[in-house]
């Protein structure tokens, strides 16, 4: 099952100061609709459609995939959708929710085509996984597996795991990170450049970059809010898609 081409939407104040904060990071604008408070960056792997006033919550979206055969297969694993598909004129989308209350929205645009570079990991950012916290890790596997994510990794713990599918990497965590907040996530890059690049833009950071003998790790925030974390764990290394 296809589920199209990943993207974290965010809910954004003001879409040109959080377009100049997200380029200080090295991102490219790679779509465009100022009257409407719409852009979309990309970085890597790491794709970000930013809507001003437009988007009410934080939504993992997944774009031009064949939307009705996705509701099809999902809702004959007994998977209830909060809205749709509906189709329009415009095309079709539908809407569904996490265990947790994530929304996860399909969308197909007639005439849409995905902008901006092919889709491939940013060795010196670091890979992408948007970070979400959990109340129960068992259930949240269990429902990503059901929209077709493979577990690359997993914790001995059992309070984290990460999912991959395609290039949409999520990872899960149970009692580890404040609820109802996402987290852009990029590990295993060069933090101490990138931390350097990022000061000579004038960006300043909520903690560190510090090191130490487990690894290197620095957090900062967007203009919204959002926390965004570089983290390279000398004990970790990518699980690589099949």
């Amino acid at each position: 099952m296809e589920l199209g081409w990943y993207e974290l939407s965010l809910d954004v104040k003001d879409v040109e100061r959080s377009c100049d904060f997200y380029a200080k990071l090295g991102f490219q604008i790679v779509g465009s609709a100022p009257e409407h408070g719409v852009a979309t960056v990309q970085r890597g792997n790491c794709r970000i459609g930013l809507y001003q006033g437009r988007a009410p919550e934080t939504t993992l979206m997944f774009w031009q995939g064949d939307v009705e055969t996705i509701a099809g297969d999902l809702k004959s694993k007994e998977l209830a959708f909060e809205r749709g598909p509906t189709a329009d004129d415009n095309g079709v989308g539908a809407l569904l929710r996490d265990p947790d209350g994530m929304a996860i929205y399909f969308v197909n645009i007639r005439d849409k085509t995905r902008n901006g570079p092919a889709s491939k990991g940013d060795r010196r950012l670091g890979w992408f996984t948007t970070s979400l916290a959990v109340k129960d890790l068992e259930r949240s596997l269990d429902f990503y597996q059901e929209l077709g994510f493979r577990v690359a990794a997993r914790e001995p713990e059992g309070r984290s795991a990460t999912l991959q599918k395609g290039d949409c990497r999520i990872g899960l965590y149970q009692g580890y990170i404040e609820p109802d907040k996402v987290q852009i996530t990029f590990w295993q890059g060069d933090v101490e450049a990138v931390c350097r690049d990022f000061a000579d833009q004038g960006l300043r950071f909520e903690r560190g970059p510090n090191t130490d003998d487990e690894g290197s790790g620095a957090v900062l925030k967007d203009p919204d809010g959002h926390t965004i974390h570089l983290i390279n764990m000398v004990k970790y290394r990518r699980a690589e898609s099949a």
